[in-house]
């Protein structure tokens, strides 16, 4: 069992040095910053929702040290080089976090959107930047409040930010309903404007 583990460690190791590597071929040594365009319904009292204007205002972020998140970095900076978040959205707004992924929002019917359009999701798909290969973590980057963590086993596409710290619910066994409950989400960039 424990040369099992070796060759593990030798593999996310390697993992993680080509995808710093890659990471820095492409977009630099960083720090890496991000800026996402969001449109949104405005909150307008004595209207319906479906009346409510729509309105544009672009999120900020800030990613994690490729020293510390090399894998769930990368791999951000990558499905935004390829335009793979134009046409997705926030559909996801509990208390603890705000969900992105390929949904839409249903102009039309029951429902309050469709989720994992299969337009949007064989994006991710055939660009192969669909998903984590497993979940990286590093407790020098934990869920603070307004940090991005990819969400699911494994992790990805969608994303959410933390709207609160969540560092026990989405940090290493957080979520004991998955078959790894040790695991925990990769948490891989802070939202450091335009949350307001």
């Amino acid at each position: 069992e424990d040369a099992l583990w070796t060759k593990i460690d030798l593999l996310v190791e390697k993992y993680g040095k080509e995808s710093k590597r890659e990471a820095e071929e492409w977009f630099g040594p960083g720090t890496h910053k991000v800026e996402l365009e969001i449109e949104y319904p405005q909150y307008t009292e004595g209207k319906p929702p479906s009346e409510w204007p729509r309105v544009r205002g672009v999120f900020q972020i800030e990613m994690a040290p490729l020293s510390l998140m090399p894998i769930a970095v990368n791999l951000f900076l990558q499905q935004v080089h390829h335009k793979l978040w134009n046409g997705c959205s926030f559909v996801i707004n509990a208390m603890h976090i705000l969900q992105a992924g390929p949904h839409q929002y249903k102009t039309e019917g029951g429902g309050k959107y469709n989720a994992n359009v299969a337009a949007l999701v064989g994006r991710f798909e055939n660009a192969r930047l669909d998903k984590m290969p497993f979940q990286e973590y590093n407790s020098g980057f934990p869920h603070d409040q307004y940090t991005l963590g990819f969400a699911g086993r494994p992790g990805g596409p969608d994303f959410y930010i933390n709207k609160i710290d969540n560092s026990v619910n989405h940090g290493p066994g957080g979520q004991s309903h998955h078959d790894l409950h040790e695991e925990a989400d990769p948490c891989f960039a802070k939202l450091v404007g335009g949350m307001g």
